[in-house]
């Protein structure tokens, strides 16, 4: 079937498509009303909602978009658009992906929970290589961990650092790791974080789009009567769920960011005019030069068994351990754990603790 074909059938029976997509106003604005309502905080701005209903297979200008948001939500719409610009010190530049990886934690993204999220994000592609959920990534031999669960993930090794890690031969790390300095990496720390940018600017936007809206449905559930804060056990039952439930939606975002298409900018020295996908798998089309260095799987399966802890994702003792995989896996039938089953979940794993 060739183009010209396929352009006739459309027109001669008027088919919708991305360009022509035939929605009345009214639609198009029910449409934007819908989305919106998922967003209890309301911080999506015109972009993001124009990628989230194109990504649904809902097609309108982003200019309507804008405009249509701006006439109901005004003050929130006009906080979204740009007006003025970052200092920054300099242009990036990078040879390709995986020559140098963005590494940074935050527990501030979700501190009523203690839940840290850690991540890697390659500073050539910006592709957010993971994020990690965790109780703990404020001690070294954690972060270690981690770093060598995505190696494992890419197959890949480094040539130097740019920070010491405590091992100086661990596979799975690009060419120059950079880590500001945070409580997280302590006595490995290598530059401030205003330098450590590529992973830093990515905490904001996941805060607003995913965390913030995660928090307001954990504080709606606190005082449910069965719950108890100051109880060590409830308190690690709270964190098992919740830790699976934000792990679950920052994945989702991590895979929605990384298909997110990058507008064209002729100043940047970074690829743009694509997806962090394309810049990371094919940077041979947008000039760049892969650096990764292959490891054998084995290799790295041996020092990520070496090199874990034993509770690097485990939230209480053992015996609740334990406890919540059965009531999950047999009580609940393993039912998908989300926002708005969370708090009952938890209610039912506390009730059935054995006295």
């Amino acid at each position: 079937l060739s183009a010209r074909t396929l352009g006739n059938i459309i027109r001669d029976y008027n088919l919708r498509t991305s360009r022509n997509p035939q929605l009345t106003v009214v639609e198009a604005g029910a449409a934007i009303l819908e989305y919106i309502e998922t967003d209890i905080v309301r911080r999506q701005g015109p972009r993001k909602v124009h990628r989230e209903l194109r990504k649904g297979g809902t097609h309108m200008p982003r200019d309507f978009v804008h405009d249509f948001l701006s006439v109901v939500e005004p003050e929130k719409c006009e906080a979204h658009h740009p007006g003025s610009k970052e200092i920054h010190t300099g242009k990036i530049e990078r040879m390709g992906p995986n020559e140098e990886w963005s590494c940074d934690g935050h527990l501030k993204l979700v501190p009523e929970m203690g839940l840290y999220v850690w991540g890697i994000v390659d500073v050539y592609s910006r592709h957010i290589q993971q994020h990690f959920v965790l109780r703990d990534a404020s001690l070294m031999v954690n972060i270690r961990a981690l770093y060598l669960r995505v190696a494992r993930k890419y197959k890949g090794t480094h040539l130097s650092f740019r920070t010491a890690l405590l091992l100086t031969d661990v596979p799975g790390i690009p060419f120059k790791a950079s880590f500001d300095q945070g409580s997280e990496t302590g006595h490995a720390a290598a530059i401030q974080s205003v330098y450590n940018i590529t992973v830093e600017r990515q905490w904001r936007p996941l805060y607003t789009e995913i965390l913030e809206n995660i928090l307001i449905w954990f504080r709606a559930g606190l005082r449910n009567g069965v719950y108890h804060e100051q109880n060590a056990t409830h308190r690690a039952v709270m964190q098992w769920v919740w830790a699976r439930v934000v792990q679950s939606a920052v994945s989702l975002w991590v895979d929605g960011r990384n298909s997110d298409h990058i507008r064209k900018q002729d100043e940047m020295n970074l690829p743009s005019g694509g997806r962090p996908d394309d810049f990371y798998f094919s940077p041979e089309d947008w000039g760049g030069v892969d650096c990764l260095v292959p490891v054998p799987d084995d290799v790295l399966d041996a020092l990520i068994e070496e090199f874990t802890p034993p509770d690097l994702f485990t939230f209480g003792s053992p015996d609740v351990e334990a406890h919540c995989e059965a009531v999950h896996r047999v009580a609940l039938n393993s039912v998908h754990l989300d926002v708005k089953n969370a708090w009952g979940v938890i209610c039912h794993m506390i009730t059935l603790l054995p006295v």
